[in-house]
Protein backbone atom coordinates (compact mmCIF):
# COMPACT_ATOMS: atom_id res chain seq x y z
CA UNK A 1 0.00 0.00 0.00
CA UNK A 2 0.91 3.39 -0.52
CA UNK A 3 1.10 6.41 1.44
CA UNK A 4 -2.20 7.67 1.94
CA UNK A 5 -1.19 11.05 1.95
CA UNK A 6 0.23 11.52 -1.27
CA UNK A 7 -1.43 13.76 -3.63
CA UNK A 8 -1.64 13.99 -7.48
CA UNK A 9 -1.54 17.53 -9.42
CA UNK A 10 -4.82 17.84 -10.81
CA UNK A 11 -4.58 17.60 -14.88
CA UNK A 12 -5.78 21.40 -16.41
CA UNK A 13 -6.33 19.80 -19.83
CA UNK A 14 -3.60 22.43 -21.00
CA UNK A 15 -5.44 26.01 -20.51
CA UNK A 16 -3.47 28.25 -17.38
CA UNK A 17 -5.87 28.10 -14.40
CA UNK A 18 -6.12 32.14 -14.31
CA UNK A 19 -5.71 34.54 -17.28
CA UNK A 20 -6.20 38.05 -17.65
CA UNK A 21 -8.73 39.79 -20.51
CA UNK A 22 -5.35 40.76 -22.34
CA UNK A 23 -4.60 36.99 -22.47
CA UNK A 24 -1.69 37.01 -19.62
CA UNK A 25 -1.18 33.75 -17.95
CA UNK A 26 0.98 33.08 -14.86
CA UNK A 27 4.18 32.00 -15.88
CA UNK A 28 4.65 34.30 -18.81
CA UNK A 29 7.86 36.30 -18.82
CA UNK A 30 7.73 40.52 -18.18
CA UNK A 31 9.03 40.45 -22.10
CA UNK A 32 5.96 38.60 -23.05
CA UNK A 33 3.30 40.45 -20.71
CA UNK A 34 4.56 44.11 -21.64
CA UNK A 35 3.02 44.08 -25.35
CA UNK A 36 -0.30 42.75 -24.04
CA UNK A 37 -0.38 46.48 -22.03
CA UNK A 38 1.04 49.29 -24.01
CA UNK A 39 2.70 52.23 -22.31
CA UNK A 40 -0.34 54.48 -22.15
CA UNK A 41 -2.80 51.94 -20.91
CA UNK A 42 -0.59 51.65 -17.92
CA UNK A 43 -1.47 53.75 -14.71
CA UNK A 44 2.31 52.72 -13.31
CA UNK A 45 4.99 50.19 -12.71
CA UNK A 46 5.34 49.81 -8.76
CA UNK A 47 7.83 47.47 -7.40
CA UNK A 48 7.87 44.76 -9.88
CA UNK A 49 4.17 44.99 -10.80
CA UNK A 50 2.31 46.19 -13.30
CA UNK A 51 -0.97 47.90 -12.22
CA UNK A 52 -3.73 48.85 -14.73
CA UNK A 53 -6.78 50.71 -13.28
CA UNK A 54 -10.43 50.03 -14.52
CA UNK A 55 -13.18 52.17 -15.40
CA UNK A 56 -14.35 52.93 -11.80
CA UNK A 57 -11.12 54.76 -9.90
CA UNK A 58 -11.51 51.55 -6.40
CA UNK A 59 -10.84 48.74 -9.57
CA UNK A 60 -7.10 47.64 -10.40
CA UNK A 61 -5.68 45.04 -11.75
CA UNK A 62 -2.17 43.92 -10.60
CA UNK A 63 0.57 41.71 -12.24
CA UNK A 64 3.12 40.95 -9.86
CA UNK A 65 6.77 39.92 -11.44
CA UNK A 66 8.98 41.16 -8.34
CA UNK A 67 11.78 41.80 -10.82
CA UNK A 68 12.06 44.10 -13.51
CA UNK A 69 14.30 41.79 -15.63
CA UNK A 70 12.75 40.77 -18.96
CA UNK A 71 12.82 37.43 -18.53
CA UNK A 72 10.90 37.31 -14.77
CA UNK A 73 7.61 35.33 -14.88
CA UNK A 74 4.67 36.40 -13.53
CA UNK A 75 4.04 35.37 -10.42
CA UNK A 76 1.18 37.11 -9.21
CA UNK A 77 -2.27 38.65 -10.66
CA UNK A 78 -4.79 40.54 -8.84
CA UNK A 79 -7.37 42.67 -9.63
CA UNK A 80 -10.68 43.68 -7.85
CA UNK A 81 -11.13 47.38 -5.73
CA UNK A 82 -9.09 48.12 -3.21
CA UNK A 83 -9.81 47.95 0.71
CA UNK A 84 -10.84 51.46 2.00
CA UNK A 85 -10.73 52.11 5.97
CA UNK A 86 -13.19 50.08 8.22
Amino acid sequence: MGNPTTTKPIALGGNPPLSTAAGATLGMTLAQVRPLYPAEDLSRVEGGAIVVYGTRGSDRLSLGFFESDPSTPLQEIKGGATCGDF
